[in-house]
C-alpha cells in the first residue's frame, strides 16, 4: 500500500543502493513531524486515491472489454452486408436498418451462415 511515515526502528541508516529520489524523500520524511492526526488524515487520502485507481483500472479493463465486443459485432455487420452484396442480393433500407441495429454476435453469424443458397434478404434476415 506504499510507505508508511512512522519511523521504522530497523532501518538506522539510508541504503546506499537506494536512488536517490527515494533517498532524498526518506531524509526529508525522517525530519518531518505530524501529529496523529495529520498522519490519519494523509492516510485516509491515500487509501482513498488507492481505492479510486482500483475503481479506474477495473472501469478500464472493462470498457477494453465492451470496445472488442463492438469491434466483433462491427465487423459482422460489415461482414453480412458485403456478402449480401457480392451474393447479388438486395438489401432495403429496412433490411439494412435491422443489421445495423442487430447487437447478438450469434444472430448476425447465423445471417451470415444463411447467405449462401439464399436468394433475397429475407431468406438471410429470417
Amino acid at each position: 500500500m506504499g510507505l508508511a511515515l512512522r519511523p521504522r526502528a530497523e532501518l538506522t541508516e539510508v541504503p546506499p543502493d537506494l536512488p536517490v529520489v527515494y533517498r532524498e524523500a526518506l531524509m526529508l520524511a525522517n525530519k518531518a513531524t505530524f501529529t496523529q492526526e495529520e498522519l490519519d488524515a494523509y492516510e485516509k487520502v491515500r487509501d482513498e486515491i488507492q481505492q479510486v485507481l482500483v475503481i479506474a483500472e477495473a472501469r478500464w479493463v472493462e470498457g477494453q472489454a465492451e470496445g472488442h465486443v463492438e469491434g466483433e459485432i462491427k465487423g459482422r455487420r460489415d461482414t453480412l452486408l458485403r456478402l449480401l452484396a457480392r451474393a447479388g442480393i438486395a438489401v432495403t433500407d429496412g433490411d439494412h436498418a435491422l443489421i445495423q441495429a442487430c447487437t447478438s454476435v450469434t444472430t448476425l453469424d447465423r445471417w451470415i451462415d444463411s447467405v449462401f443458397g439464399a436468394k433475397t434478404a429475407a431468406d438471410v434476415l429470417s
